[in-house]
Formats: C-alpha cells, sequence, structure tokens
C-alpha cells in the first residue's frame, strides 16, 4: 500500500493551475524606497518615495516635479475632499499636488519643527499637522495652532 501511496496524488499534480502574477514597475522603482502610498480618488496612485512624488497612473510610473524641494524623500499622502494631495519632507515643507503639479504649500518654522510629525484632513477639510505641537492649515493656508 505505501508503493501506491505517491501514485495516487501525482495525478493531482498535473491539473494543477500555476498562479498568474504580476511585477510593476521593478525597472522604474528599482533603488527606490518607498514610504507612503496612497490611491487617489482620481484612480491614480500615488507613491511617496526617496525620488519624491511617483504617480501610476494604471499604466505608466511618472515622476511629480516639485518646485523649490530642499529634500527630495517626501511622507504622509493625504488626500482632501477636494482632490488636493498633500505630503511633506523632514525639513518642514509641506506641498500640495493637484492636476497642475506639485507646489510648496508652507514652510514649517523651525520652532515647530519636530523629528518626527504626521499629516491628516479633518471634517472640515483642513490640513492637520501633528508633531510636538498640533497645527491646523486653512484651505487659505493660513497655520494655525490648536495645541
Amino acid at each position: 500500500m505505501k508503493f501506491f501511496f505517491p501514485f495516487f496524488f501525482f495525478p493531482l499534480i498535473l491539473f494543477a493551475q500555476q498562479p498568474s502574477h504580476y511585477v510593476l514597475g521593478a525597472r522604474e522603482l528599482q533603488g527606490v524606497d518607498i514610504y507612503d502610498m496612497l490611491h487617489a480618488s482620481n484612480g491614480d496612485h500615488l507613491l511617496a518615495t526617496t525620488n519624491g512624488v511617483i504617480r501610476f497612473d494604471g499604466y505608466r510610473f511618472r515622476q511629480v516635479g516639485c518646485q523649490d524641494m530642499i529634500m527630495s524623500s517626501v511622507f504622509n499622502l493625504v488626500e482632501d475632499a477636494n482632490g488636493n494631495i498633500y505630503c511633506n519632507n523632514l525639513s518642514g515643507q509641506v506641498f500640495r499636488i493637484d492636476g497642475n503639479g506639485c507646489q510648496p504649500l508652507l514652510l514649517l518654522p523651525d520652532s515647530l519643527l519636530s523629528p518626527d510629525y504626521d499629516l491628516a484632513v479633518d471634517d472640515q477639510n483642513r490640513l492637520i499637522i501633528s508633531g510636538d505641537k498640533l497645527l491646523a492649515v486653512e484651505p487659505n493656508g493660513q497655520l494655525t495652532v490648536l495645541a
């Protein structure tokens, strides 16, 4: 009986399927560290990387150029109700990404910088920056300290 046991499972191996899989961005993202990913409301995927923001529209990867960027590594991708996407770097710069590209929104003063801070959008569509202090960026770009 032990002799016939392997022959029982042999036909199962013949009919097994190889799962299909795809590797996206192996060449485009080679050597790039990805810190955050956001699936935007327009269907694009945005990647916060060591080389800035990279947009993937389902077909190709494109670098989103940001003007006046001091440090190329970006973090904390968030989207507000209007479809604007925000990210930051460790130099205290906060950027807004929209259909026209990436523009600097504000530069945090040294007194408000912390080694680790996070971005979020509240129910009033304000950008909230949490670090050592809690900050709110109004839609007009005015920065207020909440706590």
